[in-house]
């Protein structure tokens, strides 16, 4: 589902090695939730992701990058689209590059499809993003 357990970890085994190793998976939709109430500087942006035929694309990231840039820890990044498509992104105001991955962290599965600009007056902004494959 939406969990994540934070920053990855390398690890190297010999063979017939064991390691234990602790970790904590937390509800990203939930700590999003607990966020938004610490952050009443930004905005709300919402929207969905379609393919090229207007369906709906499920489980994709929706990013927010300062510059035109798809690589590394996005800015911004929303939970996962539902099966809707539907998407929740909150960013301060400002002028950001709008995209989309797969995968966590992005890689060459990530694509940034417009420029925005969010400012004060903007509270709930649609994107449709077109995902053609």
């Amino acid at each position: 589902g939406d969990k994540h357990s934070g920053d990855p970890v390398e690890i190297e085994l010999a063979p017939g090695e064991e390691l234990e190793h602790n970790f904590t998976v937390v509800d990203i939709r939930e700590t999003a939730r607990l966020k938004k109430k610490t952050r009443e500087d930004y905005i709300s942006i919402r929207g969905r992701v379609l393919d090229n035929h207007n369906m709906p694309f499920e489980k994709v990231y929706v990013i927010a990058n300062k510059d035109n840039v798809c690589s590394g820890i996005p800015d911004y990044l929303s939970v996962w689209t539902d099966d809707k498509g539907y998407f929740t992104l909150y960013v301060p105001r400002g002028k950001y590059f709008i995209g989309y991955a797969s995968s966590f962290p992005p890689d060459q599965d990530c694509m940034i499809q417009s420029e925005a600009v969010f400012d004060a007056d903007v509270i709930d902004f649609v994107i449709i993003i077109n995902r053609s494959e």
